[in-house]
């Protein structure tokens, strides 16, 4: 498959995920250019993790950016499977009540590492 249908795929799925038209896809579409230029991911993770994390946290731009690259980033360190990693780990940013709005701390990806179970299954789909 060529890169730019590749990337037209990228685009529509970001698009079908969030609703996104206009100025704001094009936002959105800016910041999974950035990300996926800056970290070793599958230009499908990348899309994936901007079109799951707008929606479920509302940020944009380099809020948006910062927490995807940690994403991703921690998915490869844990070996996990982005499409479980993102919905278990904005649940724990709730639970633990993290406000999202605007900024990412980089603290709280390796924190929420540092915290993984000891015993049992260390997945964080198991949070």
């Amino acid at each position: 498959m060529k890169l730019g249908d590749s990337f037209d795929k990228a685009v529509d799925k970001i698009r079908i995920g969030t609703g996104a038209t206009g100025k704001a896809l094009e936002g959105l579409e800016e910041d999974f250019k950035n990300v996926y230029t800056s970290v070793d991911a599958s230009i499908d993770d990348a899309s994936t993790v901007i079109a799951d994390l707008n929606t479920r946290t509302g940020l944009t731009g380099e809020g948006l950016q910062d927490l995807s690259i940690q994403m991703l980033q921690l998915a490869k360190i844990t070996k996990e499977d982005i499409n479980g990693l993102i919905p278990a780990t904005t649940r724990m940013f709730k639970m633990q009540e993290y406000p999202l709005i605007n900024t990412v701390k980089p603290w709280i990806i390796p924190l929420m590492s540092a915290n993984r179970p000891v015993s049992g299954s260390p997945s964080f789909n198991n949070l």
